[in-house]
């Protein structure tokens, strides 16, 4: 049986994959962008489908058939971004998690359209049913960005981290945040204001729901 988890190693600054991965690696999918093949293989992580235009990796590509679900060289002109393939076919395939690791440092448009790539994983426009939940997330050594619509998430208390809400659609309408420092009710939080910045936990879980909307949901090591 297929597992319900995909880790999806991008081509950003190198993170610790073993020690943050939130599920055990031999129960799930690895997919490797580009140079992200290099830091599975750096860390000794078997990838199960390799993609790319392997513009920024340094090591061999490996031959189609050692890699379990084979390998896509991409042309270095395309729509898609690498990582934006990788969710795609992800998505395709049936994950109900999607994590996204080695995606952050380095340039700022790279991070950015990274974001973006993650909102696309939790909501694209690839004729996966929108009615299909899928639970989507990005982490690196020091920050976890949880991605939410029309929903309500519980985390548990996290000692030396921040917590921010910060809206990624023009108005996130309902929201509502239980348990933190600074609790909300059924506000409506705009991406062009950051209400919701550096917040924490009180010893206890946080709820956050919204109703209407996008939240980028972050969590980030003091």
């Amino acid at each position: 049986m297929q597992s319900s988890n995909c880790l999806i190693v991008a081509g950003g600054q190198e993170n610790r994959i073993k020690d943050y991965f939130p599920e055990d690696l031999n129960r799930t999918y690895i997919i490797a962008c580009d140079k992200g093949y290099e830091y599975c293989k750096n860390q000794d992580v078997v990838v199960d489908y390799l993609c790319g235009d392997f513009d920024s990796c340094k090591i061999a590509i490996p031959a189609e058939d050692e890699i379990s679900d084979g390998v896509d060289v991409l042309p270095s002109h395309k729509d898609d971004t690498d990582l934006i393939h990788a969710i795609k076919y992800a998505r395709k395939k049936g994950f109900e998690k999607i994590f996204i690791t080695c995606a952050g440092g380095g340039r700022v448009d790279h991070f950015l359209s990274n974001i973006q790539a993650l909102v696309f994983a939790k909501t694209g426009d690839d004729g996966i049913s929108e009615n299909k939940k899928i639970d989507v997330l990005l982490y690196d050594d020091s920050n976890i960005v949880r991605i939410i619509k029309n929903e309500e998430i519980l985390l548990a208390p996290k000692s030396g981290w921040s917590l921010s809400v910060l809206s990624y659609t023009d108005k996130s309408k309902g929201v509502t945040i239980k348990g933190a420092e600074y609790e909300v009710s059924n506000v409506t939080l705009t991406n062009s204001f950051p209400l919701g910045q550096s917040n924490e936990w009180k010893n206890e879980n946080v709820s956050i729901s919204v109703k209407e909307g996008i939240l980028l949901v972050i969590s980030s090591k003091l």
